[in-house]
């Protein structure tokens, strides 16, 4: 009850500043921009007002177009944010599902701090679709190589598969 509290009013701001013209990028597209969290959908509205604060406007790419609360087996989505309160992969399958969403010729990229979580992703979704999935370790920065991150950001915005990090450390 108290983590909650705290993430209801304690401020953020976003680890990357290209992080809201990312998502515009895809939702322009016509690309479905979905956030997964594991945090309590209790504090979904301080959840939208904050994303809203940062610019990032998921209802733009919602899976539902109404600012109804889906309930689903183990989540909760709301206004293109999906709390997930069982595994990630799980919740979003139960989502796309209840959404009548085909995802089978579909390519999701799956973008996630932990590992676990996307082999939640893969374990959910087996061989049923294609998928891409980066971990995000930029909040580790010790680890990450700027220049590198920026050929591989690149990469993804053109729709180019992403490498690996010592692929761009070869001269071409």
């Amino acid at each position: 009850a108290v983590i909650r509290a705290i993430q209801a009013q304690m401020p953020w701001k976003l680890c990357e500043e290209d992080a809201r013209a990312v998502v515009k990028f895809f939702q322009e597209k016509g690309v479905k921009v979905i956030a997964v969290t594991k945090r309590s959908p209790q504090i979904r509205e301080s959840v939208h007002a904050q994303l809203m604060d940062n610019g990032i406007d998921l209802t733009q790419s919602a899976m539902i177009a109404d600012d109804a609360v889906l309930e689903l087996d183990g989540a909760v989505y709301y206004k293109g944010v999906l709390y997930a309160q069982s595994d990630k992969g799980s919740s979003l399958k139960s989502l796309l599902q209840k959404a009548n969403w085909n995802w089978q010729d579909r390519l999701i990229y799956f973008v996630d701090d932990r590992k676990s979580h996307l082999e939640d992703y893969e374990k959910s979704f087996r061989s049923e679709i294609k998928m891409r999935a980066f971990e995000y370790t930029y909040s580790h920065s010790q680890y990450v190589d700027e220049a590198i991150l920026s050929l591989q950001l690149q990469d993804f915005l053109s729709g180019n598969p992403i490498q690996e990090d010592s692929a761009y450390l070869q001269p071409k």
